[in-house]
């Protein structure tokens, strides 16, 4: 058995990694390690009292404080070993529905292929991330061709609110990538061309109605024929398809550019992107009465007669770390038996985590009592912090039924 010096060391070098940035994740780590290691019982009561310092009151189904702290933990804890800890002799891994850490030693075989890796040029992490982003979509693709592709990965929970009207629907299916509207500019007197994209324009009728107010313009601006989606896009893709293969139905891929009011009529739609990019959808996410801002970043939650419940503006120091992204999901219905699941954030990282999160029945639990209390419309806004593509915890804001 290890001495409680030496887990010492290894936790003053955890906390002290860029990924653990709050003493209360070093506090729970070292809580749980010496638990552990003193054979405690570890229930979800006896955390909440002894670190978050609840009463003998505590009730787990409306207080999801320690479950999402031991999630964010796990999270912070796999990056780690990852980068920063990766030649550690010792690992510390909170196994998923436990609160026990089990201790693992690092096999030095591994240790070294990944240092190996780290100390090679940066050009073979791009031609990898080339390669892996080819093989994401051209998965996807056979996915949604309808293609018979097997997979032995588990499959969403056919009693899954969030997912089971998608699964099990007569409807044709949609799925909708947020792309940015770009546009070419010609300047003179040279004529050369710059590509430019501007948040507020995110259609052609975006850009119609800028060149009615600036007809100046019209001669210089027009749409470009391309346009891009975020680097997200692919693993999202993937996760999507994950909770789509209870269901042999073909779907479809479009980008919110080329959507059609006649789409959304006849098709239900799951939509991924950032809150620019909505498009023709811009008006149906705004029926459950939120609003948002792309310049500066922001969120206002609206009450049925339009009075502000909350307003939030994403403010992310240049300083920090970590980001903090917004993610809202909304579940309509857009035209009689027709819906639209909509998974829209600012930065990449809050979708991603989103869809992961939603798939697991655990975490529905920390949002509502029951999975019945799922309304056939519903709001979900989520708090991620994140770095680059990846989020890493998570705090809910609110979950509300909208009202017709």
């Amino acid at each position: 058995m290890k001495s409680k010096n030496e887990d010492d060391i290894w936790i003053a070098k955890i906390a002290d990694s860029k990924h653990f940035t709050s003493e209360k994740d070093a506090k729970l780590l070292q809580y749980l390690i010496t638990s552990t290691r003193e054979g405690k019982s570890l229930k979800e009561n006896v955390i909440a009292i002894d670190v978050f310092h609840r009463d003998t009151s505590f009730d787990s189904g409306s207080d999801s404080i320690v479950r999402s702290s031991i999630y964010n933990l796990r999270k912070k804890l796999d990056s780690y070993y990852q980068l920063e800890g990766n030649s550690d002799p010792v690992r510390f891994i909170i196994p998923k529905g436990s609160y026990k850490v089990e201790f693992k030693t690092n096999p030095e075989s591994k240790n070294g292929f990944i240092k190996n890796l780290a100390d090679k040029d940066s050009s073979i992490f791009k031609w990898l991330f080339g390669i892996t982003l080819s093989f994401s979509i051209l998965f996807a693709f056979l996915y949604l061709s309808n293609n018979d592709v097997e997979t032995n990965e588990p499959t969403v929970e056919v009693n899954n609110p969030v997912w089971s009207h998608f699964i099990e629907s007569p409807n044709p299916l949609i799925i909708v990538l947020g792309d940015y509207f770009m546009m070419q500019k010609t300047q003179y007197p040279d004529s050369s061309l710059n590509f430019i994209r501007d948040p507020e324009i995110n259609s052609q009728n975006d850009l119609a109605s800028f060149l009615e107010k600036n007809p100046n313009q019209k001669e210089s601006l027009k749409k470009l024929g391309q346009s891009y989606f975020g680097e997200e896009i692919p693993e999202c893709l993937f996760e999507v398809n994950r909770m789509m293969m209870a269901s042999d139905k073909q779907a479809k891929m479009k980008y919110s550019s080329q959507l059609t009011l006649s789409d959304i009529r006849e098709n239900d739609i799951i939509f991924i992107g950032d809150f620019g990019t909505l498009g023709t959808l811009n008006p149906f996410f705004m029926k459950p009465g939120i609003r948002y801002s792309t310049m500066p970043p922001g969120i206002v939650i609206l009450n049925e007669k339009q009075d502000t419940l909350e307003s939030i503006t994403m403010n992310n120091p240049n300083q920090s770390i970590f980001e903090n992204d917004y993610t809202v999901v909304s579940s309509i219905e857009a035209y009689e038996g027709k819906k639209i699941l909509f998974f829209t954030s600012f930065l990449p990282f809050g979708k991603k985590e989103a869809l992961y999160k939603l798939g697991e029945m655990s975490f529905l639990s920390e949002i509502t009592d029951s999975l019945s209390a799922f309304s056939n419309e519903w709001n979900l806004l989520m708090k991620i912090s994140g770095l680059k593509s990846t989020g890493f915890y998570y705090e809910i804001i609110r979950f509300d039924h909208v009202e017709k």
